[in-house]
């Protein structure tokens, strides 16, 4: 553990938020994460197992957070937005709740991620100047990128087909993401003895995302025309031995659709690609 680096990366996000005059809100998930990182640079030690856990958590998120930030700083993006909202929620991830402001810092904070995925393939994502434009989140040439956190699964097929409509008024083309780890409990179990123990429940809990996606949302998802892919991650800090490690995983597809043009095809197939080298092709029922 570099406890410098760490302490330069927390300095980097604090100086953000100096920077855009923005607050951060005593209490919430962001403000904590921070203290707790400062803790382990300035050597406290943990008074239990639970405060141990916690700081390996903040170490984690502290560095994946300030490197995506970097990455979408350095390719243009106005992140005042994603700042200040990310201010509020919880980052305990794969624990659903049913606040909605407990999910702003992870919803936004998967929007910096998922941008600063495509930032390092070296493709020209650009961040919408609206935050609350209903055709996405982050727009690729000619195509629109929605994201979602949602923390029930009733909510992520509603958001599918707003998504779907607004491409279709708009004449545009979309690719949804989706970040699965709240609506499937991936945080119910975070300590495992060993590689193999974890690996075991991994599984369990990835071939029933796997059946939930083959069984509800890509049958539904290949009817609409103007979706052209999908994509799903999940997030969460694991304890596996005597080591924590921050996982994130990813998955995608892309559906068959003879009309879209091929350089609009092309561009979907790049941005599935990021989320899955091997992305699959899907080819379902016609209509």
């Amino acid at each position: 553990m570099d406890r410098n680096e760490l302490g330069e990366k927390i300095k980097y996000i604090r100086n953000l938020y100096c920077k855009y005059n923005i607050a951060l809100k005593k209490g919430q998930g962001l403000y904590c994460m921070l203290i707790e990182g400062e803790k382990i640079v300035n050597e406290v030690t943990p008074q239990s197992k639970e405060e141990l856990k916690i700081m390996a958590e903040a170490y984690h998120h502290i560095w994946a957070l300030c490197d995506d930030l970097k990455t979408c700083i350095g390719a243009g993006w106005n992140i005042r937005n994603h700042l200040n909202q990310i201010t509020t929620g919880s980052v305990n991830y794969g624990t659903p709740s049913d606040d909605k402001k407990t999910i702003y810092y992870k919803d936004f904070e998967l929007e910096l991620f998922i941008g600063a995925c495509l930032i390092k393939q070296g493709l020209k994502a650009e961040l919408s100047k609206d935050p609350s434009d209903p055709k996405g989140d982050i727009y690729l040439d000619d195509v629109y990128i929605q994201i979602k956190h949602p923390s029930k699964i009733d909510q992520l097929k509603k958001r599918m087909v707003a998504f779907n409509k607004k491409m279709i008024t708009d004449n545009g083309y979309g690719f949804f993401i989706v970040g699965l780890e709240d609506i499937f409990s991936l945080g119910d179990i975070t300590c495992f003895n060993s590689d193999d123990c974890y690996l075991k429940w991994r599984d369990v809990k990835y071939n029933e995302i796997e059946s939930f996606g083959t069984q509800h949302i890509i049958p539904i998802a290949e009817k609409m025309d103007r979706i052209l892919g999908l994509a799903q991650t999940s997030t969460r800090v694991y304890w596996i031995g005597d080591s924590s490690r921050l996982i994130r995983f990813g998955n995608s597809l892309i559906f068959s659709k003879n009309s879209v043009p091929e350089a609009i095809m092309k561009t979907a197939n790049q941005i599935s690609d990021t989320f899955n080298l091997n992305s699959h092709l899907f080819i379902g029922s016609k209509k």
